[in-house]
C-alpha cells in the first residue's frame, strides 16, 4: 500500500477501485501535444501518457542520460571564460 500503511479497503474492493481508476481513459490536451511536439523537435526522446504502477498516467516521459560536466575534459574555467571584461569609466 502507498505509504507503507494497510489499505482499510478488503483486497478485491480495493482491486475493483484501482481497475476503475485505470480505466477512466486519458484525455490529451492541444497544449500537452504541443509541448510533446516540441520536445521532439528538440531531439528528446518523449513517450507520452505513461500509466505508473500506481495507476496514475504521466504526461509525457523524457529520457535522460547523465552527462559529465565539460570541465572533466576541459579543466577548470580561466578568468576570462567565466566573466565578459567590463570597462569602467
Amino acid at each position: 500500500a502507498e505509504r507503507g500503511l494497510a489499505s482499510p479497503l478488503s483486497a478485491p474492493f480495493s482491486d475493483r477501485c484501482r481497475n476503475a481508476f485505470v480505466s477512466g481513459g486519458v484525455h490529451v490536451s492541444k497544449l500537452q501535444r504541443e509541448v510533446v511536439s516540441s520536445l521532439s523537435r528538440l531531439g528528446l526522446s518523449v513517450e507520452e501518457e505513461v500509466l505508473i504502477e500506481s495507476g496514475y498516467s504521466l504526461d509525457a516521459v523524457i529520457e535522460t542520460a547523465a552527462l559529465a560536466s565539460p570541465s572533466r575534459w576541459m579543466g577548470p574555467p580561466t578568468s576570462s571564460a567565466r566573466s565578459p571584461a567590463v570597462r569602467r569609466s
